[in-house]
């Protein structure tokens, strides 16, 4: 049986960012003796980008703005404890777990996205906060504990 053939490395790494070591977190596409793996959060995080920010589009959803902050605060957190646990080895993430949270995390870029498609300076403006307070927490909390050195792999 002939091996799949793959695109070059860095492509490769790009769409799948995990090792050999790591193909579980990945899922596997073969077309006409091409193999290619990609990584299972973000391809669940594209696709829910992608339909949610369409259902929002075409449905105006329009929260007031602390209801929006707190469903797009509320959205990257499944994502960043998932991300953090196994980073830390404390557990190994699902394939679900990480559909899951890379829903979410894709909803939350759907919705940010939308403010910033309706010119609504203010629901931006609180989205990037949200955005620049999730990057200091986690830098916060690499600081404390460190995540492994083959957390990318």
């Amino acid at each position: 049986m002939n091996r799949p053939r793959r695109l070059p490395k860095l492509l490769y790494f790009a769409l799948s960012h995990h090792y050999e070591g790591r193909i579980s977190r990945t899922f596997s596409i073969r077309f006409r003796g091409w193999e290619q793996q990609f990584c299972t959060r973000c391809t669940a995080q594209w696709a829910s980008f992608c339909s949610f920010g369409c259902v929002l589009w075409f449905y105006s959803f329009d929260p007031g703005n602390l209801l929006w902050a707190a469903i797009l605060a509320m959205l990257p957190l499944p994502a960043m404890v998932d991300w953090l646990t196994q980073s830390w080895e404390l557990r190994d993430s699902t394939t679900v777990n990480r559909v899951v949270t890379g829903s979410a995390l894709g909803a939350g870029y759907a919705l940010e996205l939308l403010a910033i498609i309706n010119l609504d300076f203010a629901k931006a403006l609180l989205g990037l906060g949200v955005y620049v307070g999730y990057m200091l927490a986690l830098l916060a909390l690499l600081k404390i504990r460190p995540f492994s050195s083959d957390v990318f792999g």
